[in-house]
């Protein structure tokens, strides 16, 4: 209802003219934006009188659409979104004939590089390629990125080294695949020196002249506002970067983990917009938590680290800012991993997330102010959500916790909803 709602709307204000097995276009019709739904769209669904000059945007949903030809004669068209499949020359023919675009998105299907024809799209200011089928990487020729100079936003499956030309670009998502040209990847990335964004993944081998190679062009990237990276099977080591003062996002949470917290954590002051922190560390002290409690500006906390006993607290005026925290444990041991919040702790924190074991908790907790982890403490709170590990603990002790979960979120002021997960198997002889 809501969607048919939505396109009655669309077509009074002559927002969107969506084309499908339903909708034709009438020759008095002035058509600025076209979304194409179907593959039994024709020209004659079109109709033979339409003028397309007006059109600026087309968005194409259905592969190997017969309507494709003719889209060269829209004279003012800018932002373009089609699927292509590697036994139609209709998408290559398309780009070779329309030089005009600002907007591509462009979804490969069995390509094995992306087509060449994208170098004359010399006006194209954001570019987003997806691959579809066969190898999920695919390669792209020397010559299409070498007179795309006004290139801001680009989005490819691999990285090429001819980046370092792009030297307009502002925001980057790629994967690096090839060990043999990493560096040399590296050392072209560090001259796009205009990065505002960069996602990067890393699907290659470690080795410590490429772990130099990546700091080194982390610290050329003085504008860089949010950082994704993603490596595999190994750690790595970041204290040598020296971060940009406007950061505001650091993640690596879906990479293998950091070696330790970064060094350059330590120095809130120098720290004062980083407001969303995401992290795999394989060892995480008290201290660590501290200096992360600092941080002026932190809104959101993701953190995954070991087990510690007896468990890390959150003191008194940490974490000012802070409004979502998620706790996560790093293995599966049948270690606990608690809490405990101490007055003053988070202020702003409106949505909790962590995981405790039940067993190991009870007898850690009860030392800490109880099973409630001084969930009263944080006067903002609204959701919280728990999982509990029931590995080697008895069905009274796992409705314990849940009870005394319970009691703390019923007693506080806000009343915040409670979420409790239950996994692992009870212990039946305790």
């Amino acid at each position: 209802m809501m969607l048919d709602l939505i396109c009655s709307i669309s077509i009074e204000e002559n927002f969107v003219t969506t084309l499908n097995y339903v909708h034709h276009i009438s020759a008095s019709q002035r058509v600025r934006r076209l979304s194409i739904q179907s593959n039994k769209v024709d020209h004659a669904t079109l109709g033979a009188d339409v003028s397309m000059r007006q059109v600026r945007s087309v968005v194409v949903f259905a592969n190997q659409v017969n309507v494709l030809p003719a889209l060269p004669s829209f004279r003012v068209l800018r932002v373009l979104e089609l699927e292509c499949n590697k036994n139609s020359p209709d998408c290559c023919r398309l780009i070779r004939k329309s030089g005009s675009f600002q907007y591509l998105i462009l979804t490969l299907y069995g390509f094995k590089e992306i087509p060449e024809e994208m170098g004359n799209l010399r006006f194209l200011q954001v570019l987003w390629v997806k691959n579809f089928g066969g190898n999920s990487f695919i390669s792209s020729p020397s010559t299409v990125f070498q007179f795309l100079t006004d290139l801001k936003f680009l989005k490819i499956p691999e990285m090429v080294n001819e980046i370092g030309s792009l030297t307009c670009l502002e925001e980057l998502d790629v994967h690096v695949t090839n060990d043999n040209s990493s560096e040399n990847i590296m050392e072209e990335l560090g001259r796009l020196t205009e990065l505002r964004v960069l996602s990067i993944w890393f699907r290659i081998k470690r080795n410590k002249r490429w772990e130099k190679s990546v700091v080194e062009c982390l610290c050329k990237l003085t504008k860089l506002r949010s950082l994704q990276m993603g490596w595999f099977d190994y750690k790595l080591n970041l204290d040598g970067w020296a971060t940009p003062r406007h950061l505001h996002r650091f993640d690596t949470r879906l990479s293998w983990c950091l070696s330790k917290l970064p060094a350059w954590m330590e120095h809130s002051s120098l720290l004062v917009n980083l407001s969303f922190i995401s992290i795999w560390l394989t060892k995480l002290q008290q201290e660590d938590l501290e200096n992360l409690g600092r941080l002026p500006a932190l809104r959101i906390l993701h953190l995954v680290a070991p087990h510690q006993r007896p468990g890390f607290v959150f003191g008194a005026c940490s974490f000012p800012s802070l409004v979502d925290c998620r706790l996560e444990r790093l293995t599966a041991e049948p270690l606990a991993f608690p809490v405990v919040f101490q007055e003053g702790s988070m202020p702003r924190l409106e949505r909790l997330e962590f995981e405790v074991h039940v067993w190991e908790t009870r007898e850690i907790a009860s030392g800490c102010g109880g099973l409630e982890f001084g969930l009263g403490n944080l006067p903002s709170l609204q959701h919280v959500v728990v999982s509990l590990e029931a590995k080697g603990a008895s069905k009274e002790e796992v409705t314990e916790v849940e009870a005394a979960l319970e009691h703390a979120t019923e007693i506080h002021p806000n009343h915040p909803t409670l979420d409790l997960h239950l996994y692992g198997v009870l212990d039946g002889s305790r």
